[in-house]
């Protein structure tokens, strides 16, 4: 996944990544902050979660090598909508917003990759949504279908 990113990424695009050792239990995103960069999992997991005003964590997804940090927030420096934090040690390479923007308008192969993928998750949320929506629908009738189910 790493190399499929990066294979044709400009040299000037290149120079311009930091790469950073991450300690287990190191926030590296926090919720509400404004996003200044984009980050790659080179190795580690970290956990995504989003955290309630009553202080409660609630795990979104668990994210490991090859997946990216920030890639929603970025474009627009929009707040990071949930924290991020090393489940053990994690190695990110890290490139701030204005590379990052340069890096799309370059290299056409990583904007066609963005975009596939950008798809990709919005097709899976707009599914997940559907069948939560057919989920909510049906159970709300269910109390008329089990009424009339005791009729018969």
């Amino acid at each position: 996944m790493l190399y499929e990113l990066l294979k044709y990424c400009p040299l000037e695009i290149m120079q311009c990544w930091r790469f950073d050792d991450i300690s287990r239990g190191a926030l590296i995103c926090r919720q509400g902050e404004i996003c200044q960069q984009f980050s790659l999992i080179v190795a580690g997991e970290v956990d995504v979660f989003y955290e309630a005003e009553d202080g409660r964590r609630y795990r979104q997804a668990r994210y490991g090598k090859g997946d990216m940090l920030g890639e929603l927030e970025i474009f627009e420096s929009r707040h990071y909508i949930c924290s991020v934090v090393a489940v053990g040690n994690v190695q990110l390479l890290s490139l701030p917003q204005a590379h990052f923007c340069r890096w799309l308008t370059l290299d056409n192969h990583f904007n066609q990759r963005m975009l596939r993928f950008f798809s990709q998750q919005y097709y899976q949320l707009s599914k997940k949504a559907s069948s939560e929506q057919f989920v909510l629908a049906a159970s709300a009738r269910m109390p008329g279908i089990m009424a009339a189910l005791s009729t018969i």
